[in-house]
């Protein structure tokens, strides 16, 4: 009787190990990071297509990122992140932006 339930128990050991490996390799995919030319695009992308007429910020990273299906987390926040920080310097951006064409002719 022992013996059955050793096996039983390998077999359910084996069985939830190998479904683990296969949703481990499966949210691997997923949650792969994009690379830096990828991630500015994205935030440059989503920048360009912000109309704050239409929309709030917040929903607007919510729809955009969901609708692109960044999944990754550390992702996520970088884009949002840059993205509010060049919403919210937009005026000292520009300035900067303009110093810089000025003074490099």
């Amino acid at each position: 009787m022992d013996d059955q339930e050793n096996s039983d128990e390998e077999r359910e050991a084996g069985g939830s190990r190998g479904s683990s490996s296969s949703q481990r390799g499966t949210r691997g995919a997923e949650m792969r990071p994009l690379g830096p030319q990828k991630l500015l695009e994205v935030t440059e992308e989503m920048y360009r297509s912000f109309n704050p007429a239409q929309v709030t910020l917040d929903t607007h990273a919510d729809q955009a990122l969901a609708q692109l299906q960044i999944r990754n987390p550390l992702d996520d926040v970088f884009i949002r992140q840059v993205l509010y920080g060049v919403v919210r310097y937009r005026q000292f951006l520009g300035s900067l932006m303009d110093s810089f064409y000025y003074y490099n002719r």
